[in-house]
């Protein structure tokens, strides 16, 4: 038995959530849409597991409703970057026009523990976004 601390996540939100239990003992809800056959795919990133948006997992579902986390089926065809972004950055109208182009061109983004932007893009965008991402930072 590992001396580490066991981590639950929790995310706000209803309809669609199931909880994923991973082999060590650790735990995540995510909102997942059943493809059947013990088959779901991640509408969220996981940040204790290998799992991103759009990934399609194989889970056994346990006694209580939850989870089993078993392997990654199919990964998401869209990329996947993230930044530790200040608040100002967050809360600017540039970004606000990025995350919207974001949405256009077929990606999603999420927003975690404040700071944490994860966007998911098409491949052929991600340089394109990744940059203009990276242009917002304050030069110091």
């Amino acid at each position: 038995m590992s001396d580490l601390p066991t981590v639950h996540l929790k995310y706000a939100g209803d309809g669609g959530r199931a909880k994923i239990v991973f082999e060590n003992g650790d735990s995540e809800e995510h909102l997942v849409v059943p493809l059947g056959s013990d088959l779901y795919r991640l509408e969220e990133t996981s940040f204790w597991g290998e799992m991103r948006y759009r990934d399609v997992i194989r889970a056994a579902t346990c006694d209580d409703g939850a989870l089993l986390f078993e392997e990654v089926i199919t990964r998401s065809e869209l990329a996947t970057e993230s930044w530790v972004l200040s608040k100002e950055v967050l809360a600017s109208r540039e970004m606000h026009e990025i995350l919207d182009l974001v949405m256009t061109t077929g990606g999603n983004w999420e927003q975690a523990f404040g700071g944490i932007l994860i966007v998911h893009i098409p491949k052929e965008s991600i340089e394109m976004i990744a940059g203009r991402i990276k242009g917002l930072h304050p030069k110091g």
